[in-house]
């Protein structure tokens, strides 16, 4: 499960998830330029343009991007 692993791999209760809105600030977008389709991702708070996810509650959170968090990478399991 996602969590348990973000638990063992983090001492910090939130990580980087790699989405950002500087381009458009109602919207978030994916590293990679995609748009995100989520429902639940809060709305835009000046100054905090990147989203973290808080490991503990499984929320998106707004954050700086100079902030220094762990971040996960997307890999495939076969």
């Amino acid at each position: 499960m996602r969590k348990t692993k973000a638990r063992k791999q983090f001492s910090n209760d939130q990580f980087w998830t790699g989405s950002n809105n500087q381009g458009d600030f109602f919207t978030w977008k994916w590293a990679d330029g995609m748009n995100i389709t989520r429902s639940d991702l809060p709305a835009y708070t000046f100054g905090n343009n990147c989203l973290a996810e808080s490991e503990v509650s499984s929320e998106f959170k707004t954050e700086t991007c100079c902030n220094k968090l762990p971040f996960v990478c997307e890999s495939f399991i076969s």
